[in-house]
């Protein structure tokens, strides 16, 4: 009997993508890697490892390796799920042609368009081997910012087509598994957080003079909190911590913070670069805006960072499921709205406290995709 075969799509990949969405399937392909489980992977992202189990399609969207496309205006206005709705279709032809190749299909959505398009496409019974991964809700979802009632319709019309075809379901934000299940009478919803990836090597601390809060990632208006800004500004000169951003910052954000002297942008890194200034931090930021649509469902893949590395931790946003993990597992401080004038107290209790790590919070981010639709009879 021969090995079983998996395709993987997920349209950022790691390394070229070094932010959540790209980081999703690393641990899982290095699973599939050391099982009898072969694989190959379809993403658009320009620069990736083992070119032999890559098949690159490019997004007829992206020039000169730049998007060239207004995300958030396409996301009020446009009919379509997202701008990738054409590289979809050229995976969806690559998929119609092939599927009967594999064993399993695994789809990270976003993009919405792909699933979207399968399930006009096809009938139930072809999607039977598919595994759609649901890291964003698609109808009245955190990405979705609606202007015209219209867009809403259609979106409900869509996203119902959607889950009516595909039966495995994967999510990595623990409260989308009781909102699918409920919403679309889904039996089953498997629950598979982004795993911790393994290292070989052993990091040393950079020994920067200077002390500092990192937050890395994309900073842009689903990430920043002005409210935290105006308040750090206030506290900074006591406490001598300044701010440290590794990642794209968008650009009215960054006018913004350029004016803030405590601000220091590192710029886009890979992730061996970013791994060391977060080992070497004081203590690792993660924020949203406390008015985000939807907000208590974020998971933010950033936790994942602040976890492996064994840091202080502070969150500031809506109560989410980041903030209830973090007060749950006593990894850091919380700071919701109500609070974010108590801030220099926080940061006071986060520097002069030691935390210790319980084992079983790493463990559960130690290859979670064990016993789920990503692994399942495929062994």
């Amino acid at each position: 009997m021969g090995r079983k075969k998996v395709l993987l799509i997920s349209y950022y990949l790691y390394p070229f993508y070094n932010y959540g969405g790209g980081r999703r399937f690393t641990s899982l392909i290095d699973y599939y890697k050391n099982s009898k489980i072969d694989y190959r992977v379809i993403t658009s992202s320009f620069k990736t490892f083992e070119k032999e189990k890559i098949l690159f399609i490019k997004d007829p969207f992206v020039k000169d390796k730049m998007i060239d496309r207004k995300e958030s205006t396409l996301r009020s206005f446009n009919p379509l799920p997202d701008s990738m709705f054409l590289w979809s279709f050229e995976v969806f032809k690559y998929i119609k042609k092939n599927k009967d190749k594999f064993d399993r299909i695994i789809i990270s959505s976003p993009p919405f368009s792909l699933p979207l398009i399968l399930s006009l496409k096809l009938k139930k019974n072809d999607l039977d081997k598919f595994v759609l991964d649901v890291r964003d809700i698609y109808y009245n979802g955190t990405l979705r910012d609606y202007r015209i009632i219209f867009i809403k319709f259609i979106d409900y019309i869509f996203d119902r087509m959607i889950f009516k075809k595909f039966d495995r379901i994967t999510t990595n934000i623990p409260q989308f598994v009781s909102l699918i299940k409920k919403r679309y009478g889904k039996g089953r919803v498997d629950l598979v957080l982004n795993s911790i990836v393994e290292e070989n090597c052993e990091r040393a601390d950079l020994n920067l003079k200077e002390k500092f809060l990192l937050y890395s990632g994309k900073l842009d208006r689903y990430r920043f909190n002005r409210d935290f800004f105006e308040e750090f500004e206030k506290t900074y000169p006591k406490l001598g911590l300044k701010i440290f951003i590794i990642g794209k910052v968008e650009e009215r954000i960054k006018e913004y913070l350029q004016r803030k002297e405590y601000i220091k942008f590192l710029g886009e890194m890979d992730y061996d670069k970013t791994a060391d200034y977060i080992l070497s931090s004081e203590i690792f930021l993660i924020m949203h805006p406390f008015d985000l649509k939807d907000g208590n469902s974020i998971f933010s893949s950033k936790l994942l960072d602040g976890i492996k590395f064994k840091k202080k931790i502070l969150y500031v946003g809506p109560e989410s499921e980041v903030f209830k993990f973090i007060k749950k597992y006593n990894i850091g401080e919380t700071v919701k709205k109500s609070e974010i004038y108590n801030l220099e107290e926080r940061l006071k209790i986060l520097i002069a406290r030691d935390y210790t790590y319980d084992k079983k919070v790493i463990e559960m981010f130690k290859q979670p995709f064990k016993n789920s639709y990503f692994t399942e009879g495929l062994c």
